[in-house]
């Protein structure tokens, strides 16, 4: 339950929190608890999204290291987390909030551009087996975290 190819509902739980992952998945604000098949349901999403923007030739891209599947995980752990939030729209906690998300949604884009061109560069044999790691982000050094989520960018 809770689970896709990228991603699992615990990866999104360490992201954002575990209740907050619950309420968000809840759109009818009943705290009957977690809506575990529209959790699921956003990290297929998730598993598509980054599907779509990496390139592929005949077959589905599959990470060549164990290294290159977590940054992969954090990626779609990161923009699904997100993404359930701002589905619900901004009545939760208003536009801080959703600023707060709209920026993972950003960072989790970022990082999937590097890693399309990371692949880019394996797929074209002039890259090779955890070259996802090669080419690095710049982020800022005076980020915080806060109590919706524990990223930094």
């Amino acid at each position: 339950v809770g689970t896709a190819h990228y991603a699992a509902r615990s990866d999104v739980d360490d992201i954002y929190g575990r209740d907050n992952v619950e309420i968000w998945s809840n759109l009818d604000n009943d705290y009957t608890g977690p809506d575990t098949a529209r959790i699921t349901r956003f990290l297929l999403k998730a598993d598509r999204w980054i599907d779509a923007r990496l390139p592929v030739s005949r077959t589905k891209p599959v990470p060549s290291t164990e290294a290159d599947f977590a940054v992969l995980t954090d990626i779609a752990a990161e923009w699904a987390g997100a993404q359930l939030y701002m589905s619900r729209g901004v009545t939760d906690q208003g536009d801080e909030m959703a600023g707060r998300m709209q920026r993972h949604i950003d960072h989790a884009e970022k990082e999937l551009l590097r890693v399309s061109a990371a692949w880019e560069l394996a797929t074209n044999g002039t890259g090779g087996a955890g070259v996802f790691q090669a080419i690095p982000i710049v982020r800022s050094t005076s980020c915080t975290t806060d109590e919706f989520s524990r990223r930094c960018w």
